[in-house]
């Protein structure tokens, strides 16, 4: 799993679950976890606890999950795991999957208190969407002067071998050509279940490339004061 997040430069976590932004006053801790098959059936209800558990240890302001089955799936990680944790949360609006024939989906949570949902939109790529997230940090001047965080959760084909490899890729081309599109100075944050199984694989090399619009920093290799906005 990875993250992101810049101001106009991007920096992502490998293999990490949360990490913290800091805008002003405002800290805000992210967190991403592959659910695996989350409905409202009973292995899932199951495990539903333990994902309790997790949100209580962690304590995020924003969770982004891949592996979503169905609409009814989010609502009942929402309902029995999510707001036990913090009542001030909320959910982004469930969207299917429209990329390829995958039925999985990515949802987003986040506490109210910190984050103002301003708009969604799906951007297809190859195997599954990348879903975007934009928020107004919920701060005191948010009116006159407003922070935006542009959140994209994505979940990239897994396996070996170079047809997956080459999906992979795809799926970062229409994340980096989308990057045309977002304004100087935004903060974003790009999460997700990503599937390198090595850092010369192409789809993340095209990801690091500082030729992109916006130029990407892996933070396994800066220092924690990169990390922070």
């Amino acid at each position: 799993m990875k993250y992101f997040t810049f101001n106009r430069t991007v920096l992502f976590l490998f293999l990490v679950l949360f990490t913290t932004l800091n805008y002003g006053q405002t800290r805000i801790k992210a967190m991403m976890y592959n659910v695996l098959n989350y409905s409202d059936s009973e292995v899932s209800q199951n495990k539903t606890p333990f994902l309790s558990t997790i949100l209580n240890e962690v304590n995020p302001d924003l969770l982004m999950v891949c592996e979503v089955v169905d609409e009814i799936g989010s609502d009942y990680l929402f309902e029995n795991a999510i707001i036990p944790f913090n009542e001030d949360f909320e959910k982004a609006p469930f969207e299917e999957n429209q990329s390829g024939n995958y039925s999985l989906q990515q949802m987003v949570y986040f506490n109210t208190k910190k984050l103002i949902l301003e708009d969604t939109r799906v951007i297809t790529a190859d195997t599954r969407d990348i879903n975007q997230y934009t928020f107004k940090i919920n701060t005191e001047n948010s009116d006159t002067n407003p922070i935006i965080l542009q959140v994209f959760v994505t979940h990239l084909k897994a396996s070996t071998g170079y047809n997956n490899r080459q999906r992979r890729l795809n799926s970062i081309q229409s994340f980096v050509s989308f990057t045309n599109n977002i304004e100087n100075d935004s903060h974003v944050l790009f999460a997700g279940d990503f599937n390198f199984y090595t850092s010369n694989e192409e789809g993340y090399q095209h990801l690091i490339d500082d030729r992109n619009p916006i130029v990407m920093l892996d933070p396994i290799a800066v220092s924690y004061t990169h990390l922070r906005a």
